[in-house]
């Protein structure tokens, strides 16, 4: 169990230095910016990237609901 909260923890801090690193580069953090401003920056993007995978987890799940489906009927028409 340490060793997984380990890699948890390693993964949020390559996560946060992703982040910054895409504002500087980005030109959103110089180094006339804030701690605050860093801050926001940091979660707005942790926002629209947990956005973006409940988005695609969303349209995955419905794949695999539809498949899951049609795989029930075909069995059910073939027990007929």
């Amino acid at each position: 169990m340490r060793t997984f909260l380990k890699y948890v923890f390693y993964l949020a801090l390559l996560f946060v230095v992703y982040i910054i690193a895409k504002g500087v580069w980005e030109g959103s953090i110089t180094n006339q910016s804030t701690v605050l401003q860093v801050a926001t920056d940091v979660k707005d993007g942790a926002q629209n990237m947990a956005g973006n995978v409940v988005r695609e987890a969303k349209k995955f799940n419905t794949h695999v609901d539809e498949e899951m489906n049609q795989d029930v009927n075909e069995m059910k028409s073939d027990a007929k």
